[in-house]
């Protein structure tokens, strides 16, 4: 058994896990080659030479992460509100809970999310298909919508209602 699984691809996945370890050794995505930055890397290359995570993070996935944690090959995993589906249905009779990643200089995390951002004067030139697209983008994250994410449990919604 592991003590801990993330996900550490080359790829968004692997980025959103190691970003709460950056931030908390001081460090910042502008200094990303500063000395935070190693402290962090080699913090958790740390935990793999000790044994305590898999060197297999590297091509884990966060649900491969998960996986490890509901199959008892990881007593923790570093994941978000997306896994707790999995987590009810597929291992339900597991005892778990929240709880912070261990602090170096501050305690730290990532809120998820997507961006979008539409140009001052660009409705002037958006085709209909693109209007339709920026509407539905729009109706996503209103309060309604924001409402019923929350209802399902699934992803907490952004905005306070």
């Amino acid at each position: 058994m592991y003590g801990l699984a993330i996900s550490a691809t080359n790829n968004e996945e692997g980025t959103w896990q190691y970003l709460p370890w950056l931030w908390s050794a001081g460090g910042d995505i502008d200094t990303i080659d500063g000395p935070e930055s190693v402290k962090a890397l080699s913090f958790l290359r740390q935990l793999i030479d000790e044994g305590l995570m898999s060197s297999d993070v590297v091509n884990w996935t966060q649900q491969d992460a998960a996986m490890a944690f509901m199959s008892g090959q990881a007593a923790m995993c570093i994941n978000g509100p997306w896994i707790r589906p999995s987590i009810m249905a597929d291992a339900p009779d597991l005892n778990w809970a929240v709880a912070k990643i261990p602090m170096d200089q501050q305690y730290a995390s990532i809120l998820g999310g997507e961006s979008f951002g539409i140009a001052k004067g660009s409705d002037n030139e958006m085709s209909a298909e693109i209007r339709t697209a920026v509407s539905a983008v729009l109706a996503g994250v209103s309060d309604p919508q924001q409402a019923l994410t929350a209802a399902g449990e699934v992803i907490r919604p952004l905005l306070e209602q």
